[in-house]
């Protein structure tokens, strides 16, 4: 039989340990109901708009990756994307992936119209179109109706609506959860 050890007798692994564990259980909880899903269905079947200082475009392994460099502004549809650099993976004019890095990148998407903007940033952010992710790594930040979500690190599947919010092992990183008054009559999203 394990028992758990008074706080002030268990390691500092431990109490990160069981603080990552507690905070991804409780996260899953409260935004699977926040957070359905961070895109309108038809924004994939708007045009992309780019705008940067510097643009490149290479085939690398039979796919072409767009490189844009110094005060970038993607659009397409409801979601923008801005930072320093962004990278967009695509194969017959069909994007895969996006990359934004920045001090810090910045992503908005609307989920429905119904419901109000999804804003996140973070130093290094990855959207992979093709499996339905969003991760956000460094100074990561998710805010939506109010409720906000801090940490190092934010992975989100849209798919299965699942989030996992983790922060580096140092005492002075913790993942960090605002949850906005639900006013009567209103979901949690809005």
């Amino acid at each position: 039989m394990v028992r758990d050890l008074p706080r002030h007798k268990q390691s500092h692994h431990q109490r990160y340990n069981n603080r990552w564990l507690f905070a991804c259980l409780w996260l899953s909880f409260l935004w699977s109901y926040s957070y359905s899903s961070w895109s309108l269905p038809e924004d994939r079947e708007q045009p992309i708009y780019m705008e940067s200082d510097y643009a490149e475009k290479a085939v690398v392994k039979g796919r072409d990756v767009s490189t844009y460099i110094g005060d970038v502004i993607m659009i397409q549809g409801s979601m923008r994307l801005e930072g320093d650099k962004v990278i967009i993976d695509s194969d017959k004019r069909v994007v895969s992936m996006m990359r934004a890095y920045g001090e810090p990148a910045k992503f908005q998407q609307q989920q429905a119209l119904d419901k109000s903007l999804v804003h996140a940033h973070a130093d290094y952010i990855e959207y992979n179109v093709a499996e339905d992710t969003v991760l956000l790594v460094d100074n990561a930040y998710v805010e939506q109706a109010g409720s906000i979500l801090y940490g190092d690190r934010v992975d989100y599947d849209i798919l299965t609506d699942q989030v996992i919010a983790s922060s580096h092992e140092e005492p002075t990183s913790r993942v960090r959860v605002i949850l906005a008054p639900q006013d009567e009559g209103s979901s949690l999203t809005e």
